[in-house]
């Protein structure tokens, strides 16, 4: 059932834009609200036009907004399902560990820490924090083979991801999106990155267990919501040496 607020919401959206896109609005907040899952279809064209009191067209025209934006995905024949966001085009897959023949992928990552932290002013800033204010912040590890490769500081806002604060560290798992969607409720929809080259502190370069001012890869990543609200900020650190871009230009 639709909770009056939500319903509220619809109509008031009504007179002010075309019923389609009220619609796909309303049905954007409830996916932001986690009211659907991934593993199973959204209610059908039928079911969503009867429940809001619209024609059947003004469904489909909503979702199809939401397919061209890429938040859903028509499956043939199995229905319309909430679509993951694809990173496969992150800056981080250049960061790979290089074998004499060939280059391989992470194979393991642990969380070595989940705690409130003091933010500093840059991540408040990205989060949209108060200097000062308290953050959930994670330590990271990415490893290949037992080599560490990638150390990640990552900081959440508290009010969206406290659960994982109880959590065991072994189970917040090496898919950290999926962990958010499970256990917070929360989806990451899309990312903004940036990638720099930069000498290492002596900090980085002492967990790294390279030589300070050796150079490293600093990959920053602003994770938001289908509404654009900051949920993640997390800087990742990477021996240069394991940095690897390759392209196919047709």
């Amino acid at each position: 059932m639709r909770s009056d607020h939500s319903q509220s919401s619809f109509r008031q959206d009504r007179r002010r834009l075309p019923r389609y896109l009220s619609l796909r609005d309303d049905l954007a907040r409830r996916i932001t609200e986690s009211g659907w899952s991934f593993s199973e279809p959204i209610p059908s064209e039928s079911k969503l036009a009867a429940e809001y009191g619209v024609a059947l067209g003004t469904v489909r025209r909503a979702i199809d907004e939401l397919v061209q934006e890429g938040v859903l995905d028509r499956r043939q024949g199995t229905g319309t399902f909430l679509r993951r966001s694809d990173f496969s085009g992150s800056l981080s897959r250049c960061l790979r560990f290089r074998s004499l023949h060939s280059t391989i992928a992470f194979q393991e990552s642990r969380v070595l820490t989940a705690e409130l932290r003091d933010t500093p002013e840059h991540v408040a800033d990205k989060l949209g924090l108060r200097a000062g204010d308290q953050a959930i912040y994670l330590d990271r590890r990415r490893y290949h083979d037992g080599d560490l490769l990638v150390v990640e500081d990552i900081w959440l806002r508290p009010d969206r991801f406290a659960p994982l604060l109880e959590m065991d560290l072994a189970d917040i798992g090496p898919l950290l999106y999926r962990t958010y969607e499970e256990d917070c409720g929360e989806i990451i929809v899309s990312a903004k990155e940036s990638l720099r080259v930069q000498s290492a502190t002596a900090d980085v370069a002492s967990t790294l267990g390279i030589q300070p001012g050796s150079p490293i890869i600093v990959i920053d990543r602003l994770s938001l919501s289908l509404d654009d609200r900051p949920l993640e900020w997390r800087r990742s650190y990477a021996i240069a040496d394991n940095f690897e871009y390759r392209i196919e230009i047709r």
